[in-house]
């Protein structure tokens, strides 16, 4: 098992020399830097009983320090720019600007629908989504955004969104 002081630089140097550098992925990381601060929003949730808004969490707030276990799962901040640059990747099948960032057999899985029809029969998504939509092991985010990457129609796209809810980011 790793430890948490043993773990955190090695998932962030794994990260930023396989993947953030080679893409030009500057803004993306487990927290915002203190001199990118001021670019960071404030983040608001709605009540989902009342529907006021309220303060989640601001520049200062949980983004603004390194989580006490980083996960290579999830636990990323991000900017559009570099969410496009992650999705164009995935299009090409891995590589980004002629150079391999991700074997086929380690992109294909993200851009390939992994549920089966009885998962997609019981999803709780929009109905009928799954008639024409697949999900892969691409990138989501329930607070603020997703990358749709479509190989078979040559399309990628970055979704933000506002959020609702609470935060998907556990911190110690």
């Amino acid at each position: 098992m790793f430890s948490s002081r043993g773990f955190r630089p090695v998932v962030r140097r794994v990260l930023r020399e396989r993947i953030f550098e080679p893409l030009g992925m500057r803004d993306t990381g487990f927290d915002v830097p203190a001199a990118k601060l001021d670019r960071f929003a404030t983040s608001y949730s709605t009540d989902p009983d009342t529907g006021a808004l309220a303060l989640h969490d601001e520049p200062l707030g949980v983004w603004s320090r390194a989580p006490d276990f980083p996960s290579g799962a999830g636990g990323l901040v991000s900017t559009v720019d570099d969410f496009a640059a992650f999705s164009q990747m995935l299009l090409s099948n891995g590589a980004h600007d002629g150079v391999r960032i991700l074997s086929d057999v380690d992109s294909r899985p993200l851009t390939t629908d992994q549920l089966t029809a009885a998962q997609k029969a019981v999803s709780g998504l929009v109905p009928g989504w799954f008639d024409s939509h697949g999900w892969g092991f691409g990138v989501a985010s329930s607070r603020g955004g997703s990358i749709r990457v479509s190989p078979s129609a040559n399309t990628a796209g970055t979704v933000v969104l506002a959020p609702r809810g609470g935060s998907t980011r556990a911190r110690g």
